[in-house]
């Protein structure tokens, strides 16, 4: 049982938020409470959806649009540019090969990684609302139980701790511990 003693938890997130210049326009977000803090106790795993989609790196910007009740990831500049096969088809293939992960920290308003938060339009530019971004959405969908949050709610001690314990409740369930 030593062996188990040096296992951590493993959190998926968002790879830009670990200082990977991913995003559509080059950059990262880097999240010091992730790089630092998070990384002690949880192993990390990154991820971009949309850079391992292939849609490049600067690559034009897209925006949720909703379609005959279905959402697409569309481009904000030129709406015939449609990604939305290409990032589901990553999802579902990058977290059937993942591993175990037992929690995910996501960029909040992307149109791939958003938790609730990413704001969705029609065909005429009218927001709507918001809703999770297509990876996201997968990763809820395809783990029910992962805690699951969003950079901006890890800025909150109290949303920070009560995510640290789902992750390591979830981390011993899936361990048999």
């Amino acid at each position: 049982m030593p062996l188990m003693d040096n296992l951590k938890p493993t959190i998926l997130v968002s790879a830009c938020l670990l200082g990977e210049a991913v995003r559509y326009d080059g950059t990262h977000r880097r999240h010091d409470l992730l790089t630092k803090q998070f990384a002690i106790e949880f192993n990390l795993m990154p991820c971009c959806p949309e850079a391992g989609a292939g849609l490049g790196v600067p690559r034009p910007p897209v925006q949720l649009v909703a379609i005959d009740k279905k959402l697409h990831a569309l481009g904000v500049e030129d709406s015939e540019l449609d990604v939305t096969a290409a990032l589901q088809q990553f999802s579902k293939d990058f977290l059937y090969s993942a591993g175990p992960i037992h929690g995910a920290i996501l960029k909040a308003r992307s149109p791939s990684c958003g938790v609730d938060s990413t704001p969705m339009f029609n065909n005429a530019g009218d927001q709507l609302g918001v809703t999770n971004g297509l990876f996201a959405d997968t990763v809820k969908r395809m783990f029910n139980a992962l805690p699951v949050i969003d950079e901006s709610k890890i800025n909150n001690r109290q949303a920070c701790q009560v995510f640290k314990i789902a992750v390591e409740q979830y981390f011993k369930e899936c361990c048999g511990l």
